[in-house]
This record gives C-alpha cells, sequence and structure tokens, in this order.
C-alpha cells in the first residue's frame, strides 16, 4: 500500500506542480472518496494474493481489461474495435485455462500426497 501511494504521488506531482488548480469542496471530496476506495481496493488486491496462490490468482486479474471495456460501450458509447474483442477473448481464454490447469495440478498433487 504504500509503495502504491508513494509513485502515484511522486508520479502525479511533476503535472499538478505544471497546472495546479485549488479542487473546490465537491472536488476534494469525490477525489477524497476516490483515495479511500482506491487504498481499499489495493489492500483487498494484497490480502488476496496472501491468501491465495498468486500463481493461479493473478490471471483472474486481467479480467478487468474486459470489463473496462463493457463500462466503456455503457457509460461512454465507445464501440469496441475487432482487436479489443480479440484481446478481449485471448484474456479470457488464457484466464480460463490458466485457472483449469492450475486446479488440476492442485487436484494432483492432493492425490500424490494421499498416497
Amino acid at each position: 500500500l504504500v509503495w502504491a501511494a508513494a509513485l502515484g504521488l511522486v508520479f502525479s506531482v511533476p503535472g499538478a506542480l505544471i497546472s495546479w488548480a485549488w479542487p473546490t469542496p465537491t472536488d476534494l471530496a469525490l477525489l477524497s472518496l476516490m483515495g479511500v476506495m482506491g487504498t481499499a481496493t489495493q489492500a483487498f488486491y494484497i490480502r488476496g494474493m496472501a491468501a491465495g496462490d498468486a500463481a493461479a490468482m493473478a490471471p483472474v486479474d486481467y479480467i478487468r481489461l474486459v470489463f473496462a471495456a463493457a463500462v466503456g460501450f455503457l457509460l461512454f458509447a465507445e464501440i469496441p474495435t475487432v482487436w479489443t474483442l480479440v484481446g478481449a477473448a485471448v484474456v479470457v481464454a488464457s484466464t480460463l485455462f490458466i485457472t483449469w490447469r492450475e486446479h488440476a495440478a492442485s487436484r494432483a498433487a492432493e492425490r500424490a500426497s494421499a498416497t
């Protein structure tokens, strides 16, 4: 969590110094909410990776690209290109394959330890 905050600060300060404007109270509230939600998201992600097998869980993280395309379509009327759809299909297929492979490897390890 500290690294995410520190890097966010380091990369945002130069741009902020160039065009700084004090946020309105509404903007400040929204920025604060965004900070709290971002920190919570990062904390839950870290806990999830600590609780499970990171090699099996990491590919599932890429599913967010599919959701980002869906949100872009629903909220901003962005039409996904054919390459976006191809990329989404690759992400989904590889995620499903890796999940299946990790599950099979886990079951094989359980069988081996039981014998």
